[in-house]
């Protein structure tokens, strides 16, 4: 799914030249709503469990204080009622909604209207699908410096990046663009042109494609090779 999985492959011992990329893709994705006319909302969409991160939007939150924007924390899981107190004891009740675990197309209508998903995984990820997502709707993504996510989330262009497990380092990076929403904006076109680039069905079959014709090809080449090897053998014994 990702370059850095393809070199961890690699570095197993499968042969690199036959292993291809071939990312998630997001099919008929909706028209991305005008940036002017989105709330001035983050969200977090995931599991509620140690490995995403979720713990240090909350000390993140509490040092921006009263300026903070609000925040959405759209999942469920094991850290949900841990999360949920964190918040209310830290006085962040009216900054951080957590909406629980929502049906995909309404999970969808709530990224639709944010302008930054937070992704602050801690343990590597294959290829969240929630950043295709994102893409697609035009949602720049701030993430975790960590395994793929830098290939995926080009820094600068589509998102930004910050020290895994550092609220400080993600609340930098955070309110900077989040002070310059104009920035913040590029950032999200930069998202959508990034999807439409790789992560369209139309790119996506051309992609498989180009890994079958590899692969025929490769074949092809074999063949004539055991086949040459063939007949000098039965050339040899002649």
């Amino acid at each position: 799914l990702s370059d850095f999985q393809r070199r961890l492959m690699a570095q197993a011992g499968l042969p690199e030249e036959a292993i291809h990329v071939k990312p998630q893709f997001y099919p008929d994705p909706p028209e991305a709503q005008p940036w002017r006319s989105r709330e001035n909302r983050i969200i977090f969409i995931g599991r509620l469990s140690e490995e995403k991160g979720v713990r240090i939007l909350i000390e993140a939150w509490r040092a921006w204080g009263a300026s903070a924007p609000h925040l959405e924390i759209v999942g469920d899981g094991p850290l949900k009622s841990v999360l949920t107190k964190a918040s209310a004891d830290a006085g962040l009740s009216s900054k951080i909604c957590f909406a629980g675990q929502l049906p995909f197309d309404e999970a969808q209508r709530h990224l639709f209207g944010a302008r930054v998903l937070l992704l602050p995984s801690l343990c590597f990820e294959g290829f969240p699908m929630v950043i295709r997502e994102a893409f697609a709707l035009a949602v720049p993504v701030i993430a975790s410096r960590l395994g793929p996510l830098p290939g995926i989330v080009p820094e600068g262009v589509a998102g930004a990046l910050f020290r895994p497990g550092d609220p400080g380092d993600l609340l930098g990076v955070l309110r900077s663009l989040w002070d310059d929403q104009h920035r913040l904006a590029e950032l999200a076109r930069g998202a959508r042109g990034l999807f439409e680039e790789k992560y369209t069905a139309d790119s996506n079959y051309r992609t498989l494609i180009d890994v079958y014709e590899i692969a025929i090809r490769r074949r092809q080449r074999k063949n004539h090779t055991d086949l040459r090897c063939g007949w000098n053998h039965v050339l040899a014994r002649a």
